[in-house]
């Protein structure tokens, strides 16, 4: 029988496709107060085992990131490593979110950067899953340019080496290795 999954974004839920039903595995709720957008984005691996999921209201707009993966694809989602959060308040880190295909890397994008700084420029992270330690490493941060919200859409490559980031203000999109 074949399984899909998909994450609503919306309701916070895992669901699976059965051929022609979805089925809910499991509901995912927020890790913070209300009102923080979580789900806002979110990306799984092909196999559907690693989640990370988005909240760029969180904490003041500072924003906040959560990891989890499970065994199998009908074990449940756990939180995996500590929650990332943004630095400065209107950071709106999780704004983007997305996963390499195997899950041993995802990227971040954190539009309002430099806000709280007198600016805004946008940022980009790409994070390390090191699951035999159950740890997140960061990557150094990648800046916009000055008055665009780089970070509002993020993508990695399939073995993530490559990262896209776009800022819509300036209509500009760049590719990172």
């Amino acid at each position: 029988m074949t399984v899909n999954w998909f994450y609503s974004s919306v309701s916070n839920q895992v669901f699976h496709h059965r051929f022609t039903e979805w089925e809910e595995h499991q509901r995912i709720d927020p890790t913070t107060t209300n009102n923080d957008q979580f789900g806002f984005s979110v990306s799984q691996t092909y196999d559907g085992n690693t989640l990370v999921v988005g909240a760029p209201s969180a904490y003041d707009a500072r924003g906040l990131v959560v990891a989890f993966s499970r065994v199998n694809n009908t074990s449940p989602f756990t939180q995996f490593g500590e929650e990332l959060e943004g630095f400065h308040k209107h950071d709106r880190l999780g704004n983007s979110v997305s996963l390499s295909l195997d899950g041993k890397r995802f990227s971040v994008g954190v539009p309002g950067r430099g806000i709280g700084l007198g600016g805004q420029f946008g940022s980009a992270l790409v994070c390390q899953l090191e699951k035999k330690y159950n740890n997140i490493v960061l990557s150094k941060e990648i800046y916009g340019e000055d008055k665009e919200d780089f970070g509002s859409s993020i993508t990695l490559n399939g073995n993530g080496t490559v990262l896209v980031a776009g800022s819509p203000s300036t209509g500009i999109i760049r590719s990172y290795k």
